[in-house]
């Protein structure tokens, strides 16, 4: 363990130095992050509410965009999770250094980490509902839960392990999930049985075995259980190794965005290729899956990061940094808070004179989220996990 503890704190030292020359903020790291939460508390409703006018209504490909596909494919709102636990991944990088330049020792940073899986994990039973009432209703594995166990795991790897390692890591991990995925079924099952459907794939069955409970999924599968955790661990390391590349010091703001955009262009690139074997599948986080969104974040991130902190155009995005500083606050916010209703009462008039009344209501709800986190910005109060 001392032997462990003495090669991570030299290699974490190393990384130190290499930050000595960046910026002491990433403020794009904050605007994705905002522009990814605005999709959970309200602008997800507004596209919606925008493709019930046109033609196809609720049929729509905006509307279709805005609903998380049944099984196998993509729409936009299966983008959302990956990204958040993408950029979460972005942000340990910059974490550890300054850790280490305070002087904590390397069991205090795991420590720190096992603390924070725990903390979301509680948050997320809590954020279900699953401690309103007796028996429990529903399972304690949630979304949070999932985001703190993959970005714990991820974390431990990538304290332990370089670059190539980690890659390895992830190249490994997504192999021999896609192994999983093609020969082993639920032994449930008939013989024959699809292993990469929805009874018949041994993830669930391995689910239901570990964290048993209620699940969403005609009661044979929920997508954030502890196995599911494990798969996603590969899209918490790309998060950090883009991470790694804004934080290096050897390159400058638009090399790097052309290494994230490279990044983000070659996963996209072979996700598709696997596709063809695997198919993208958001519940069972299929290795095609896993590089098509990583490679969209990589290429999303480089945006943001040009726009942003290359460019020095960051005025636009200052109402996503409002959100992206204190976005757990404002996922809370929207489950324990009426936004909803309290829009109703102050624009539900106005609304019945528009031919969507639907979309005003989801106007203003998406307003009262941005002026909430207005104000905990100006005020200086964040919520931290």
């Amino acid at each position: 363990m001392i032997q462990i503890e003495v090669i991570s704190m030299m290699r974490m030292k190393t990384m130190v130095c290499e930050q000595q020359n960046a910026r002491p903020r990433l403020e794009s790291l904050d605007a994705i992050r905002g522009f990814d939460m605005l999709w959970i508390v309200g602008l997800g409703g507004v596209c919606c509410s925008i493709g019930a006018l046109l033609p196809g209504g609720a049929d729509s490909w905006l509307c279709q965009q805005m609903q998380h596909v049944e099984w196998n494919g993509l729409h936009l709102m299966d983008m959302v999770y990956p990204l958040f636990l993408f950029i979460a991944g972005i942000s340990f990088p910059f974490s550890i250094s300054k850790q280490i330049a305070r002087g904590d020792s390397a069991g205090r940073i795991h420590l720190r980490i096992l603390k924070r899986a725990a903390l979301l994990m509680a948050l997320g039973i809590i954020y279900n509902g699953s401690l309103a009432s007796a028996p429990w209703p529903t399972r304690w594995a949630s979304v949070l839960g999932r985001i703190g166990l993959s970005w714990a795991m991820a974390a431990i790897v990538y304290l332990h392990c370089g670059l190539r390692t980690r890659i390895g890591v992830i190249a490994m991990l997504l192999a021999v999930y896609a192994a999983v995925l093609l020969w082993c079924a639920s032994p449930l099952v008939p013989s024959g049985t699809d292993p990469m459907s929805l009874e018949g794939c041994f993830m669930g069955y391995l689910d239901r075995f570990l964290t048993p409970g209620t699940l969403n999924e005609k009661g044979v599968f929920a997508p954030s259980g502890v196995p599911m955790s494990a798969v996603s661990v590969g899209t918490a390391l790309l998060g950090m190794c883009a991470g790694d590349v804004v934080r290096s010091a050897r390159w400058d703001g638009p090399r790097k965005t052309a290494v994230l955009l490279g990044f983000g262009v070659a996963l996209l690139a072979i996700g598709l290729a696997v596709s063809t074997v695997i198919p993208i599948n958001k519940k069972l986080w299929s290795p095609s899956y896993t590089l098509v969104v990583g490679g969209m974040s990589f290429a999303l991130f480089a945006a943001f990061y040009w726009l942003i902190d290359v460019r020095g155009w960051r005025s636009w995005a200052l109402p996503l940094r409002w959100v992206g500083t204190n976005a757990i606050a404002m996922y809370f916010a929207h489950a324990l808070l009426p936004f909803d209703e309290i829009a109703r009462r102050l624009v539900g008039f106005a609304a019945g004179l528009f031919p969507e009344p639907s979309l005003v209501i989801t106007l203003g709800d998406l307003t009262l989220t941005l002026l909430m986190a207005r104000f905990l910005y100006r005020q200086k109060v964040f919520f931290k996990v």
